[in-house]
């Protein structure tokens, strides 16, 4: 696999793999508006989480600081700040809560967009990430010269891009609104079985539907043929009841209302018709004008892929405070090793390293093609995949250990992660 190569976008000019979300098989070898950041500690309650992220979209910053001062929570409103809410606590069992009474918490932070472009009307879901008026949905979506958004009121609005990464799949709307709620984000990592509950505002004719699941890998790739790239560092969530593809967009939430993810189309199966959208094969209710699908009562399951809210988060940050994305790069490339490989070096996998760039930090952390990587930091690498995330948590300037097996040794070298821009 060849991190660096380049590979066809939809415009401008190619990034190269190490800096993509996607990447093709023939790549594989072996200043207006207030803006809040809610951060709060690992000793912070979930219910004062978001009951500081309601007030902080509805009052003062004078009024909104009175208020975390005695919830261990601290409030930003220069511009600038990375405007979203990190919780680094694991999200509450919530037990005996339904999918809607979890679904309640986020959506009147949920919008339905409407796109219209070269092939018609499409129609995703968005998410206020700012209330100033700043959304987040997914950058297929919106390649379109007419934009509405239909916020959770029904209010309709017109919308711009400002910003879009196709690298990514992450683009901002702006809509002429200073008051609209905001979600609120995680930068906690999903573990295997956590409850999701999945958001879809598409359907024009009805509420949004609300479907739950469960994480059943919390990192993986999907390839989805030999014409389609490969899509990298996506959350695999399993639901009932619903065997059809999600719009671009769509949310997936934890049990505490908290969003963890958006489904990219780019991993999606083709829409198709399903029986298990029938009224005979699914039990559906409409509920506040939403449509509630009980997951245990469906026979089929379906696999929805999702970005990272963290990663989500963050591009949308840089798009939105900077019109730019500056991604982690270490200048490698390289590629997958077999299982037999990983036995023959005692490890669970590796990404072996086929190229490396000079004057990149890899470079001047002396790696060579041939080295195996299996850990960034405390990060395991078991792939490219793997390589893949754990790079994208950082940010350029930070320092990171690289373990690595040399000639069946094991050894470790220190590097610098250093930044390249993102063409539009």
């Amino acid at each position: 696999m060849d991190d660096d190569d380049d590979a066809e976008l939809p415009r401008g000019a190619p990034l190269p793999p190490d800096d993509r979300l996607w990447r093709h098989p023939s790549e594989v070898g072996a200043e207006g508006g207030t803006q809040q950041i809610v951060i709060v500690s690992k000793g912070s309650s979930l219910g004062r989480t978001l009951a500081v992220a309601g007030l902080a979209g509805l009052i003062g910053a004078a009024a909104t600081l009175a208020v975390v001062a005695g919830t261990d929570a601290f409030v930003r409103e220069r511009k600038g700040d990375t405007a979203y809410s990190l919780r680094e606590v694991p999200p509450p069992r919530a037990v005996g809560q339904s999918e809607l009474a979890i679904a309640d918490k986020v959506l009147p932070s949920v919008a339905r967009v409407e796109a219209t472009g070269p092939n018609g009307v499409v129609n995703g879901t968005a998410v206020v990430f700012r209330n100033d008026g700043e959304l987040i949905t997914t950058a297929d979506l919106v390649d379109a010269s007419q934009i509405v958004v239909y916020l959770s009121d029904g209010t309709k609005l017109d919308a711009r891009v400002v910003g879009r990464s196709l690298d990514a799949d992450i683009a901002i709307l702006k809509v002429d609104r200073d008051d609209l709620p905001v979600a609120v984000g995680t930068k906690r990592k999903v573990a295997f079985g956590d409850l999701t509950v999945m958001i879809d505002a598409s359907k024009p004719t009805r509420g949004p539907d609300i479907t739950v699941g469960v994480v059943t890998k919390e990192t993986t790739s999907v390839t989805r043929g030999d014409d389609k790239p490969a899509v990298y560092g996506v959350i695999q969530t399993t639901t009932r009841a619903s065997v059809t593809p999600r719009s671009a967009g769509s949310l997936l939430i934890d049990s505490g209302g908290t969003v963890i993810g958006f489904i990219t189309s780019r991993a999606e199966p083709p829409a198709e018709p399903s029986a298990a959208d029938t009224p005979t094969t699914t039990a559906a209710k409409a509920v506040a004008g939403q449509t509630i699908r009980d997951s245990t009562v469906d026979e089929g399951n379906a696999l929805h892929f999702a970005l990272p809210a963290d990663f989500a988060w963050d591009i949308a940050a840089q798009l939105a405070d900077k019109g730019e994305v500056v991604k982690p790069w270490m200048g490698l490339r390289g590629g997958d090793i077999s299982r037999e490989e990983a036995n023959q070096l005692g490890t669970t996998g590796g990404m072996r390293v086929t190229f490396v760039e000079d004057a990149s930090p890899s470079r001047t952390a002396r790696l060579r093609v041939d080295d195996v990587i299996v850990g960034l930091d405390d990060e395991n690498i078991r792939g490219y995949n793997d390589w893949l995330v754990a790079l994208r948590r950082h940010k350029p300037g930070d320092q990171v250990k690289i373990t690595f097996m040399r000639d069946q040794e094991l050894e470790a070298a220190l590097a610098t992660v250093a930044g390249k821009t993102e063409q539009p």
